[in-house]
């Protein structure tokens, strides 16, 4: 239950998208945008721990896009 429980709280789509939830991706860049500064994450399980394995702690756009192929990748 407790597994079940993380995941539906952290990315409900987890066993339905494949390492990015696009749509998910798309809303947090438009609100983000709206409000003029980062608020929103859009990031999936698989890319939270991609970024914690690989990437580091420091954000920005070009973390998320070398994110995005290795999640894809990751879930294969």
């Amino acid at each position: 239950h407790l597994v079940n429980a993380v995941v539906a709280a952290e990315d409900s789509g987890f066993y339905r998208h494949h390492g990015v939830d696009w749509q998910a991706l798309r809303t947090a860049v438009r609100d983000n945008l709206r409000r003029g500064r980062l608020w929103r994450g859009g990031s999936t399980i698989t890319q939270q721990l991609v970024k914690n394995l690989f990437l580091g702690t420091r954000g920005g756009l070009l973390r998320k896009l070398v994110e995005l192929p290795l999640a894809l990748a990751a879930d294969l």
